[in-house]
């Protein structure tokens, strides 16, 4: 999911997807001139309409790399979960569904395919280093 400065996503729990895990964060646009503004996205969010925020993360277009592992799950206790970002570019969140298959059927595909892009994804880094 693609998420926008002041335009928060919210996830609702569904019995069928089962859990969410969150696995990965891309900061994504050009680099703009912003002067003394800072540069820095946070990726912030609010579990049943709490209060106060949770930062998951802070990112930088400006660092080496603009994607950053995350391992957060949202589940049926959670209620609501809404994401949101404080910074001038927008991320993008990936990750999978934990379902009740048991890592069979179309969630164990889904894993899968994930934990693929994952590896690729660690391949660059190390040839970047």
């Amino acid at each position: 999911v693609t998420i926008q400065p002041d335009h928060p996503y919210t996830h609702r729990y569904d019995k069928t997807k089962g859990k969410l895990h969150l696995s990965q964060v891309t900061v994504q646009g050009k680099i703009l001139p912003f002067g003394r503004w800072s540069r820095l996205v946070k990726v912030l969010c609010n579990v049943a309409h709490t209060e106060n925020p949770i930062c998951l993360c802070s990112i930088s277009p400006d660092a080496k790399h603009k994607s950053f592992p995350l391992n957060f799950e949202f589940g049926e206790d959670d209620g609501d979960v809404v994401l949101s970002v404080i910074g001038h570019y927008d991320v993008h969140l990936a990750g999978y569904f934990l379902g009740n298959t048991g890592g069979h059927g179309e969630d164990g595909i889904e894993k899968k395919k994930i934990k693929e892009e994952d590896e690729i994804h660690e391949k660059k880094i190390k040839e970047e280093i």
